[in-house]
């Protein structure tokens, strides 16, 4: 069996790695002095916040971002009425491409063509905005003018993530500080093979988590069918047990 390596794995630890707030100007007084970025341009993350982490994190951010695509930067001009439950949007592709200006209405760009009958993020306007987010994302020989589907993750991924946007950003984790792994599929086929062959059977945690301890301090352990009936019913008998590598 061929064992596949993983390569996101960083040491352990306890809380974030590192965290911060993307800039925003609205921040820059009466906030928490965390929040004050007078020098970090709206919706950018703030280098001295992320330290060795911040090209990877930074990456990751503008990949997430084109993933949400006009989700996340609407192009186009929605109202909401707020009634007593839920309420009601209405959208205007009769208009051209709108940015948010903090008015109701926000500010109708004249120099864009109207959004009716065209792709969802094909106005100057969102593709400027993916041509500055890919710019740190993409790789050497990618062009910085890659267009992608304004309708979020599901136009932009193959469904096998070979060409995933977050997956570029593994080049900026630091040197050292992730390392691969192996992944031992032993145990997890012979779990696999037991629904198969019991498909009615309700595996408890107890049973699974104990599995996978073993699984991990003796990677080369493969338990049989019975095992696992034997295991299922003990633990289904006594939930509060906590099972010793010895005794399995």
């Amino acid at each position: 069996m061929k064992v596949p390596i993983l390569t996101f794995k960083v040491p352990s630890h306890n809380g974030p790695l590192a965290e911060g707030f993307e800039a925003n100007e609205k921040w820059r007084s009466g906030a928490p002095s965390d929040r004050h970025k007078p020098n970090v341009p709206n919706g950018e993350i703030d280098q001295k916040d992320f330290g060795k982490w911040y090209d990877f994190a930074n990456c990751m951010k503008n990949a997430m971002q084109i993933l949400e695509g006009q989700a996340y930067f609407p192009e186009i001009l929605v109202t909401k009425i707020v009634g007593r439950v839920g309420y009601t949007a209405q959208s205007y592709p009769e208009k051209r491409p709108v940015m948010d200006d903090g008015t109701d209405g926000g500010r109708e760009l004249t120099d864009e063509t109207i959004l009716a009958g065209r792709p969802v993020g094909n106005s100057n306007f969102a593709k400027n905005n993916i041509k500055r987010l890919f710019e740190n994302v993409k790789e050497d020989g990618e062009s910085v003018d890659t267009q992608f589907h304004g309708g979020g993750s599901r136009f932009i991924e193959h469904k096998n993530g070979t060409d995933s946007l977050v997956g570029r950003c593994a080049r900026f984790l630091p040197v050292n500080d992730a390392y691969d792994i192996k992944v031992i599929q032993l145990c997890g086929q012979q779990i696999s093979n037991f629904y198969t062959k019991f498909p009615t059977f309700a595996t408890n945690f107890q049973l699974l988590h104990q599995i996978s301890n073993i699984c991990n301090k003796f990677p080369t352990f493969t338990p049989n069918f019975q095992h696992l009936q034997q295991i299922s019913n003990f633990c289904n008998k006594f939930p509060t047990f906590v099972t010793n590598f010895q005794l399995l």
